[in-house]
């Protein structure tokens, strides 16, 4: 079937049964009920819609091909003969799609399956009571909601705003500005650049960014993207654009970034093998291990290690209970600990300011120092810590022209500052 008209006032009504075109085909394996479909075709406006609302559920695939011609193949499952009814409206700009039951709490396999190929440029609204989302191939907005179904985009470009109630959702080549919801699913999000917002309820987060050429429509796809899962891990495998990572109870492990990082968790560990840019660390509850921090980086924890291999920038870093370790740091460092040691390593005649402050309570005294070979100057002094005696120690001094300042502070551990 193949028609062009004008404006949305002309609307094209058909009413499908199982009983009616649709005819009783012969039933999948598998299926308790019978099998059918149809084709329809309409000629299409670049830049129209697409609306789609499925009552009855069921798996919908919407891909692009190179005709101004938008066509939907309608696959019915029903147990029973007349108990999916589908309407469709249509003019040259904007096609809508619905589907009901016929009858109240149907019972057996029944569902409408839709496979769709659109113009390149077309927006898509979706409403699915349950069933896989498919997408691929298009530029416009996007948006939709899914009671219990997967979602899949591929090389989409635009807008959107997508949630499935329960499944997974996997996000590939893409450019999106907009925001990615599960309830309780793992996110999958690979060449994807855009500033998107991706959250899960209950699965883990997976990330691989990528750099793409110009954009074919004029959207700004250069903001930052957001990722947050409030039970599971976060893996950021690489990323050019800026970032910002959250989970409540899983650990976050970065690969290089290009881009300013983000990363929080209120329970696990965070590693960064290398960030290019700025990077700001945060866990409530373990530890933060870092390879090459070639930006300036701000790593605390309230109960963990903190250890990075090489610095190139500013450093600082804090911790409630645990040790801080720079093996190489090339710049300035600000770091405090309330309970454990300080080592940091600098390079032989790195020009610095050093002020060290260690504080020790009395039946601490013979425990901690300050270790250094440097020609620090060194003063003590005593004084009382929640009521209990202490003493603080205190090396102070430049070298060189003192450019880098490096100010360690420690309750209770050992701070060394040495040359490699």
């Amino acid at each position: 079937m193949k028609c062009t008209m004008k404006g949305f006032a002309a609307i094209l009504m058909t009413l499908f049964l199982v009983t009616g075109a649709f005819g009783n085909g012969k039933a999948d394996a598998g299926d308790s009920g019978n099998k059918s479909a149809t084709v329809e075709r309409w000629a299409f406006e670049p830049n129209g819609s697409l609306v789609i609302d499925l009552k009855t559920g069921g798996d919908v695939t919407v891909s692009a091909w190179d005709k101004n011609e938008v066509e939907i193949t309608f696959i019915k499952r029903s147990a029973k003969p007349a108990i999916i009814e589908i309407t469709t409206q249509a003019s040259d700009t904007k096609i809508k799609v619905n589907s009901r039951y016929t009858v109240r709490n149907p019972t057996g396999n029944n569902r409408l399956d839709l496979e769709v190929k659109v113009p390149r440029m077309i927006s898509v609204g979706l409403n699915s009571s349950g069933g896989d989302v498919n997408l691929s191939g298009f530029t416009g907005h996007i948006a939709g909601t899914t009671m219990g179904g997967n979602i899949t985009m591929t090389r989409l470009e635009g807008t959107t705003e997508f949630k499935t109630m329960g499944g997974n959702i996997k996000v590939d080549s893409s450019r999106l500005n907009g925001s990615l919801t599960t309830m309780g699913g793992r996110i999958e999000i690979s060449s994807v650049f855009g500033a998107f917002k991706a959250l899960t309820m209950g699965g883990s987060i997976v990330y691989t960014g990528a750099m793409f050429s110009s954009s074919e429509v004029n959207v700004d796809y250069s903001g930052d993207g957001y990722l947050e899962t409030m039970g599971g891990t976060i893996e950021i495998k690489n990323s050019v654009q800026n970032l910002e990572a959250k989970t409540m109870g899983g650990s976050i492990n970065i690969g290089e970034t290009a881009g300013t990082i983000t990363a929080s968790t209120m329970g696990g560990n965070i590693t960064l093998d290398k960030g290019l840019m700025a990077a700001i660390l945060t866990t409530m509850g373990g530890s933060i291990t870092v390879g090459q921090a070639m930006g300036t980086i701000d790593a605390s924890t309230n109960g963990g290690n903190i250890q990075i291999d090489k610095t190139n920038m500013a450093a600082t870093l804090s911790t409630m209970g645990g040790s801080l370790t720079i093996k190489d740091a090339n710049g300035s460092v600000a770091a405090s600990s309330s309970g454990g040691n300080i080592n940091v390593t600098v390079p032989e005649n790195f020009p610095m300011t050093v002020d060290i402050t260690l504080e020790i309570t009395r039946n601490s005294w013979k425990n901690y120092i300050i270790k250094t070979a440097l020609s620090l100057a060194r003063t003590e002094e005593a004084g009382t810590m929640e009521n209990d005696l202490k003493k603080t120690l205190y090396a102070r001094g430049k070298t060189g022209e003192g450019t880098n300042l490096v100010t360690l502070t420690a309750t209770n551990g050992t701070i060394s500052l040495a040359e490699r």
